[in-house]
């Protein structure tokens, strides 16, 4: 049996983050790393932004408040007399204003458990009350997205009679 099949296929493919995109681009990049060695990836990132070749739909797609929210939990942080506390952060890209920040509770000493589906639920029903629905939710690849059968959005995020991935 192949035992390649047993593996998670989640996330950028084994043969590094840049296979995934257009070789176009990654030979521009690869160019611009050997003449401009000072450059990081937030001024290589801007650079490709401002290239006209590289204008598209889809680098260009938000442009305003509340069209794309990003979702994440920060990792965990020792609170004087409460105990372990993670942060549900909702940021609205666009504008970069950070919408919420929701603590969850993880034990007194040490983690007992992690954010659950209804913390992240939670979190979201605060920000839809507080600033209503955006048009789209970005959420990285944490696993209570995702289920292990799949590489679409589970339905642990679905919240409030609307999927949390596309509210149009």
């Amino acid at each position: 049996m192949n035992e390649k099949r047993l593996g998670s296929r989640m996330g950028r493919p084994i043969r590094g983050t840049l296979s995934s995109y257009p070789k176009e681009i990654v030979e521009v990049l690869s160019s611009w790393r050997q003449d401009y060695p000072g450059w990081g990836p937030k001024t290589l990132r801007n650079e490709l932004a401002l290239d006209e070749r590289f204008l598209t739909a889809e680098t260009t797609s938000v442009q305003s408040c509340h069209a794309e929210w990003e979702m994440d939990a920060k990792g965990y942080q020792q609170v004087p007399d409460l105990g372990l506390v993670s942060l549900i952060n909702i940021n609205d890209t666009f504008s970069r204003v950070r919408l919420i920040s929701h603590p969850c509770w993880l034990g007194q000493k040490r983690i007992e458990r992690y954010p659950s589906t209804e913390d992240y639920q939670q979190a979201l029903r605060l920000a839809f009350c507080a600033w209503g629905l955006p048009d789209q939710l970005a959420t990285d690849h944490d696993r209570i997205f995702y289920d292990e059968t799949s590489k679409s959005p589970s339905l642990l995020v679905f919240t409030c009679g609307y999927s949390a991935w596309a509210f149009n």
